[in-house]
């Protein structure tokens, strides 16, 4: 499969847009919505593949490093999950949102305490995460990691 970061995918630069699509033909606004459904999977696949260039060649072609699927878990959600740094730095670098939660009310900084990637976390927290949980559930969170 060809990487993104080389191919031609879709052919409206979607950083120029800046949310006006107002000047876009029918054509190219189903391409802006096939980009707005598809692009939070292919940066979240990205992310757990561990793949930097794939990440940044989304990037580059416009998709946005805070997009989330229909679950609300961005690529930093996935990358914090997979222990996956250097997805992480890229998609901090390219502005993504560090404390958003999804809907399951996890932030990428409680994914990487339940999945026991300490790196990732303080990753995350030099970078300014914070977590959503209260301190109750952090405390169950923490007993459960360190009974399995």
């Amino acid at each position: 499969m060809t990487p993104l970061a080389t191919n031609t995918l879709f052919q409206i630069d979607f950083k120029a847009l800046e949310g006006d699509d107002s000047s876009l033909d029918q054509h190219q606004r189903d391409q802006l919505e096939v980009a707005k459904t598809i692009g939070p999977v292919l940066m979240c696949s990205a992310a757990a593949a561990d793949d930097v260039a794939q990440v940044r060649g989304l990037l580059n072609h416009g998709i946005s490093p805070s997009m989330s699927d229909y679950d609300g878990r961005s690529g930093l959600h996935v990358a914090a999950a997979e222990g996956a740094g250097e997805v992480i730095a890229v998609l901090i670098d390219a502005g993504a949102q560090l404390s958003c939660a999804d809907r399951f009310g996890r932030t990428p900084l409680e994914e990487a305490v339940r999945h026991r990637r300490g790196n990732t976390a303080k990753q995350l927290r030099k970078a300014g995460a914070e977590m959503s949980m209260t301190d109750s559930d952090l405390s169950s969170l923490l007993c459960h990691c360190g009974s399995t």
